[in-house]
């Protein structure tokens, strides 16, 4: 299937230069927009670079018909709904996913924060220091930094060469015409700006269309006028440079510039990376680790507008010396992958991955891949694009590394990069070879065998979609922790494959057990679970590396090492092995592989993760990325399971006052998150927030404090009708089949892992007016936290109480 095979979406021309494409859904599905302004950081005035983003920022801090605190971003967050925005070179984007209840009056907030925004002079100089923190960190990432190295290598003066984010330099917002200045620019890139809207509606389209047009219409209130085309970049011929780039190891980039056909690598990308991730024999990584000790290639999109695009591919582990080698298997495989990609073969492969994913896709995420507006033909004619651009060399190379340079490039983000000598025409004796182009997973999805020695208990909850499935397979282990990271590690590539089919794998570790738990479309998924459970049988690492996140920010990857730092203690000596014969199986929805071994209760203990009489600090160094900013995760655990509901009903409470106050209030961090945890037989509510202006202690007691602060506000009544309504979305079958299957995994595992009872309210306890109390009560308390950090602690914890490390 196609992109242009999928379910087409009605669309509308409101006005000219207002185009509205909308998509149905399931009248259980919440509800998302997206849209896109045709104005990006390339339009903004050139003598305050950055005021684009910083616009983008300022338009949620209140507007003429809504205050900040009752705006788009408070009302997602209150509803447990998605939110965010961004800007691009030549696009600013909005989008956001919630209840269908909340949907038109979050059209409403988002209009009007983007024709009517109070741009209040009091919130310029906070909004900036928010916009400074987020510099910093860019400043020090080295995905940022060698993604700017596009810059230096073009051939003359192009938008693509200024880092375009703003900080206190760039924005002198105390200046008498800054403001004036930034009204003009909202009247020209907001009002006037060609709109691209993307809805995805829980029904039909006639029950939303009367009232979804008029929330739109403040947005036609001005005439939208054609944008102003733009230069394209055009890279220096074959030419080369060397970087400094600190704590991100060695290697090679190699940038690329298509004036044509570059419409379709925004979806081109996903399927060259998936191809680039296969280890097989004769695949493309094979090839290249052969012939040049390539540590692994990772692609990305530093600028795209229109049929013009940079695309920069990192060759992890390469030196310059290398190019001829790299270039001449690079266009080999691309001629070999378009021929098959053709084939009928491959044609069917890839529409049956494109038809898993947009099944698995959330509306939110469905509204953002229609904005791209990517076909299958149009990804292909990028490929022909950038085949035609590395023949006739429109690329450019630079080597990364500790080595010191004499040259550097500043145009808003300090590089250290020197040039380097033309080089010659690229030669080479290497011999194209034959690549292996047919994904292993095609075999896996032609054959799957069903697993006739597991213990299997079945269940479709009510309204559980057909075409969905999601189990959790366990093997009893005496060191959950060490089985867990040694698993990981094995099935890491595997993982990242079967993400191209929808397919998302998670392990979860508790006393006794380690179990996998995929989730995924209901016709692959036991193709997926066979492939997993053969991948982590047999010998397995003693001793396992840490796991490493691929996420790309640390405060991501930190949350990502949760699984491994709350694993429980080891009871006994590992093995070295997971144990087939007392495995068991829990499915989810439809399409369950056939089960016959008989089912036997078998001991589970759900509750392990202790409380303390003190904060346990926790200095995680291993896994993640080191960055100069402080991380900060606070785990607040939940005692029972009614408390594990109420803290992920509590969490969107929390959010928007937390924000508000360390955030566009205080200054002291780029964001501040709270989040449910529920997982592994556990739960507990997160705190998570980042700062690169402040220690992480400073951050703490911050954090306590707009804690107390937020805690404050909410009230028992609240809470009590939050957990009414989710026991009544749970009737209705309008829970998210992923954090109910949780619920549901936790019932089974109360029964011996032999059956799940039918009704929720017999598996789940509902808290009433004490227990709520009790678990508000709970979160103040930071008593029972447990606080994971880059940084060590110091002296004294939070509100004075001393900190333990473990």
């Amino acid at each position: 299937m196609t992109c242009d095979d999928l379910p087409p979406p009605v669309r509308l021309q409101l006005a000219p230069c207002v185009l509205l494409d909308v998509l149905e859904t399931s009248a259980n599905e919440p509800c998302a927009l997206a849209l896109s302004l045709a104005s990006g950081s390339h339009d903004e005035p050139v003598a305050w670079p950055g005021s684009a983003h910083f616009l983008e920022h300022l338009v949620f801090r209140g507007s003429h018909g809504f205050a900040a605190d009752d705006g788009l971003m408070a009302r997602v967050q209150r509803s447990g709904g998605k939110v965010n925005a961004q800007t691009a070179a030549r696009h600013t984007l909005f989008h956001f996913e919630t209840p269908a209840e909340q949907f038109l009056p979050c059209i409403e907030r988002l209009a009007d924060m983007l024709m009517q925004p109070l741009l209040a002079p009091d919130s310029l100089e906070s909004e900036r220091e928010v916009l400074e923190q987020e510099y910093r960190m860019m400043a020090r990432s080295p995905r940022v930094v060698l993604g700017a190295s596009v810059g230096a290598m073009l051939e003359s003066s192009h938008p693509v060469q200024k880092f375009l984010a703003g900080n206190k330099s760039t924005l002198p917002v105390t200046q008498p015409d800054f403001v004036a200045g930034l009204h003009a620019f909202h009247q020209q890139a907001y009002c006037q700006s060609p709109l691209h809207i993307v809805l995805s509606v829980a029904g039909a389209w006639a029950d939303w269309q009367n009232a979804v047009l008029q929330a739109l219409q403040p947005l036609l209130a001005q005439p939208r006028l054609l944008a102003a085309p733009s230069p394209a970049p055009l890279l220096m011929h074959n030419a080369c440079a060397r970087m400094q780039v600190q704590d991100a190891g060695q290697g090679l980039l190699l940038h690329v510039a298509l004036t044509k056909g570059g419409q379709g690598l925004p979806r081109l990308l996903d399927g060259l990376q998936q191809a680039f991730a296969a280890q097989e024999p004769g695949s493309f990584a094979a090839q290249v680790r052969a012939h040049t000790g390539c540590a692994g290639v990772q692609l990305s999109l530093p600028y795209r507008y229109g049929a013009q695009a940079v695309l920069t591919l990192h060759w992890q582990g390469c030196r310059l010396e290398q190019q001829a080698v790299i270039l001449t298997l690079l266009m080999a495989w691309l001629e070999q992958w378009l021929s098959w990609s053709g084939s009928a073969a491959g044609r069917h492969y890839l529409q049956q991955a494109t038809q898993h994913r947009w099944s698995m896709a959330s509306p939110l995420e469905r509204v953002q891949q229609r904005l791209q507006g990517c076909t299958a033909d149009a990804a292909r004619a990028s490929v022909r694009g950038l085949h035609k651009a590395l023949r006739l060399q429109h690329c450019s190379w630079v080597e990364w590394g500790e080595r010191a340079v004499q040259g550097c490039f500043d145009q808003g983000l300090p590089l250290q990069i020197e040039r380097l000598p033309p080089l010659a025409v690229l030669e080479t004796e290497l011999q194209p070879p034959q690549f292996v182009l047919q994904p292993v997973l095609q075999a896996c999805l032609q054959q799957p065998a069903p697993l006739t020695d597991l213990p299997l208990t079945q269940l479709c909850p009510a309204g559980w979609p057909a075409d969905r499935a999601l189990c959790y397979i366990g093997w009893p282990t005496a060191d959950p922790q060490r089985a867990l990271m040694a698993a990981q590690q094995r099935l890491a590539e595997r993982s990242k494959a079967w993400r191209w089919h929808g397919v998302t794998i998670q392990w979860q570790a508790m006393p006794g057990w380690l179990y996998l738990r995929l989730f995924g479309p209901a016709e692959c998924l036991a193709a997926a679970l066979n492939d997993c459970r053969a991948w982590v049988q047999g010998d397995l690492p003693l001793q396992p590396c840490h796991p490493h996140s691929s996420a790309p920010f640390a405060l991501r990857q930190l949350l990502e090492q949760l699984p491994v730092q709350l694993a429980p203690q080891a009871a006994g000596p590992w093995t070295g092995r997971l144990d087939a014969n007392g495995s068991r199986l829990l499915w989810l929805g439809n399409g369950a592989p056939v089960g016959h071994a008989p089912q036997t209760p078998v001991a589970c203990h759900a509750e392990w993760l202790d409380t303390a009489n003190g904060p346990v600090w926790r200095h995680v160094s291993e896994g993640i990325t080191p960055v100069a900013e402080a991380l900060l995760l606070v785990v607040i655990p939940a005692l029972n399971p009614a408390q594990r509901l109420l803290f992920q009903l509590l969490a969107p409470l929390l959010q928007g006052p937390l924000q508000q106050q360390l955030r566009s209030r205080d200054g002291l961090c780029y964001a501040a998150f709270a989040l449910p945890y529920h997982e592994s037989g556990q739960g507990a509510l997160l705190l998570a927030t980042q700062s690169s202006s402040v220690t992480v202690q400073v951050l703490l007691e911050a954090l306590q404090q707009a804690l107390g602060a937020a805690l404050s506000g909410v009230q028992p009544r609240q809470l009590a009708e939050a957990v009414q309504n989710f026991r009544l979305a749970l009737a209705q079958g309008h829970v998210p089949q992923d954090g109910l299957g949780q619920w549901c995994f936790e019932a089974w595992q109360a029964t011996g892992c032999v059956s799940v009872p039918q009704a929720a309210d017999d598996w789940l306890q509902w808290p009433d007016h004490a227990a709520i109390v009790a678990a508000l009560q709970q979160v103040a308390d930071s008593r029972h936290w447990r606080v994971l950090s880059n940084q060590p602690p110091s002296c004294g914890g939070a509100g004075g109480a001393d900190l333990c490390s473990r």
